[in-house]
């Protein structure tokens, strides 16, 4: 009798253990899948934040090209641009000036939020506040003579490059008339481009030629066009993927647009 007893009691111990170690198993189980579930959670979490971190860039609020005009007299052409830091904290950037094709005798220096430089320097930083906007402008001094200057400037978020764009700024003294003065208007589809980008005339447009530069302000593809109602087709499958400037010379006006190359 004691003996059955003991049995049963040793079997009542053993279904014990084995129910408190099933719900331990379970326990256990639910908590790591509820982690796996938390880090699912985290990462979802940290990837959207880094999307709209990505979102956050900095833009011109004026275009990406700015014309000014003016008589060989003046002191000076100004052509103002405006650059604005949408990211929800404050940046510093850098500008470049990498290209400036300047008539003879003239000289070009860049304003910015900070001072304005002498016609010798090509770079500088400055910082922008969330949501802040601030100016970079082209000072073209013609010293008397006609002629006109081309000038781009790139501007990126130091620690992070891909964040930049590309002002075009241009001076003149050469416009005799107010038509003179009318900019080429057109637009550029599909952006991003694959293998061909088509740039449809919408005003102002007579005949010219096309150029097509890269971020550093090196051309690497032109081609002429005649007055059309067609879209102009613009092949661009050789171009490396990245960022561009497409610049339409039409009569005496130069307009530039930016385009990215998938």
């Amino acid at each position: 009798m004691n003996s059955y007893y003991r049995n049963a009691k040793k079997s009542q111990v053993t279904a014990v253990n084995l129910t408190l170690s099933r719900l331990f198993g379970i326990f256990v189980a639910i908590y790591f899948e509820k982690s796996k579930l938390m880090k699912k959670l985290l990462l979802t979490l940290l990837f959207v934040a880094g999307f709209f971190g990505l979102k956050a860039q900095l833009i011109s609020t004026t275009g990406d090209t700015s014309f000014a005009n003016g008589s060989s007299a003046d002191f000076e052409i100004v052509a103002h641009a405006n650059v604005r830091n949408t990211a929800a904290s404050t940046a510093t950037f850098r500008w470049v000036r990498v290209t400036n094709s300047l008539s003879a005798n003239w000289k070009m220096a860049v304003c910015d939020v900070v001072t304005c430089y002498s016609d010798i320097t090509d770079s500088a930083e400055f910082s922008l506040n969330p949501n802040e906007t601030g100016n970079i402008d082209a000072h073209f001094y013609p010293n008397n003579n006609n002629g006109g200057g081309t000038t781009r400037v790139r501007i990126f978020e130091i620690g992070n490059p891909a964040n930049q764009l590309v002002l075009t700024f241009l001076g003149s003294t050469l416009a005799n008339s107010t038509a003179d003065l009318k900019k080429p208007e057109f637009k550029l589809y599909p952006i991003p481009a694959n293998d061909i980008l088509f740039l449809k005339a919408t005003k102002n447009m007579a005949s010219g030629k096309v150029e097509i530069y890269n971020v550093i302000g090196k051309k690497i593809q032109e081609m002429n066009f005649n007055t059309t109602t067609q879209p102009l087709e613009i092949p661009v499958q050789m171009l490396p993927k990245g960022n561009y400037i497409l610049r339409v010379i039409s009569g005496r006006q130069v307009v530039s647009k930016s385009f990215v190359k998938q």
